[in-house]
């Protein structure tokens, strides 16, 4: 058992370094073909195997090595992970969706809070400006020294600021 450990261990590891396992190529390919066609359905190997990749590498790369072409893909022990891969696959791409969405709803907000209020250089609270007026204000009077605060260039009661 040490030694299947060992075997099934070092070939993912090297499926996750080089994309490649020596023990799959060359001379003794096809007994390790062999060995793990034989292994693998028993107990619970593949997870190993594949943890062990995800762990060095992600899920991209485990991806590209299942995918065809890639050195797992002819293996009938992966089927079910590409079968997984591909609905985790379409998870991320609805969580991403899902964040793009809110991102450009928080971009939107920001725009119009850029828009619609000034912070006060004193207090730094934030206030509404007025269409007409500048923007420009301290702390409850204008910023061209009018007596109070000043909307539309007008002197108010309990204006902004």
């Amino acid at each position: 058992d040490a030694i299947l450990l060992t075997f099934v261990c070092k070939v993912a590891e090297e499926l996750s370094n080089y994309s490649r396992s020596f023990a799959l190529e060359g001379v003794n390919a096809v007994c390790a073909v062999r060995i793990l066609n034989g292994v693998m359905p028993l107990f619970r190997w593949p997870d190993l195997f594949f943890k062990v990749i995800m762990k060095l590498k992600g899920s991209g790369h485990l991806a590209n090595l299942l995918s065809e072409g890639g050195p797992l893909h002819n293996f009938n022990w992966c089927q079910q992970w590409m079968q997984g891969l591909s609905s985790h696959q379409r998870d991320v791409e609805m969580r991403l969706r899902r964040s793009e969405a809110a991102l450009r709803e928080a971009e939107i907000d920001e725009d119009n809070k850029a828009r619609q209020f000034r912070r006060c250089p004193h207090c730094n609270e934030m206030f509404g400006v007025d269409q007409v007026n500048c923007g420009v204000f301290y702390c409850g009077r204008d910023a061209h020294g009018a007596n109070g605060p000043a909307v539309g260039g007008r002197a108010v009661q309990g204006g902004y600021g």
